[in-house]
Formats: structure tokens, sequence, C-alpha cells
């Protein structure tokens, strides 16, 4: 809702429309941007979180920012989020 998506603005996220299609190219064009001013862009390769904690494939994505600015890739892991806040819940559980 408004309230997710003004937190979620408020803190640095950049929404991307997963519609497919050329719908990601705006957050790319974003990303691209936030790196050549020499920022910090974390990515979620995945693109979404699934409902039991396994991994999905990875976009390709982060492989396009890389190409496109030269920026280094530092691989990281988040785990758990499937139990802490489960896909379509509203706030994280305590």
């Amino acid at each position: 809702g408004r309230l997710m998506a003004w937190f979620f603005t408020g803190v640095g996220m950049v929404p991307v429309d997963r519609d497919g299609g050329r719908g990601g190219v705006a957050a790319l064009m974003t990303g691209r941007r936030i790196l050549e001013e020499g920022h910090v862009f974390g990515i979620y390769p995945e693109g979404t979180r699934s409902p039991d904690g396994r991994l999905y494939r990875g976009r390709t994505g982060i492989a396009r920012l890389t190409l496109m600015t030269g920026a280094p890739v530092v691989p990281f892991a988040v785990i758990g989020t499937d139990k802490l806040q489960p896909g379509g819940a509203g706030l994280p559980r305590p």
C-alpha cells in the first residue's frame, strides 16, 4: 500500500516493475545513475522472496549494471526472509 511505498522510497529503495517486457528498465537506469554517482546499490538478483526460503535463479540485472558501470559486485545472502516476512504479509514479524 501507500505506507509501504512511502517507507521503501524513504529508505532509498528503488521500485521494480516485474510485469515482464521492459518493466525493469527504469529501475536499471536508476541503479546505473546511483552507481555512476559513486553510491552503493543493492539488488536481489532473484527478483522476489520464495515462500519456502529456497533460492530462485538469478536474473540478469546485476550483470547488466556491472557491464554498464564497471562497478564491483559484492555477493551476500539474506537468509530467513520467508519466516520474518512471508510474501503478502504486511509488516515484518517480531
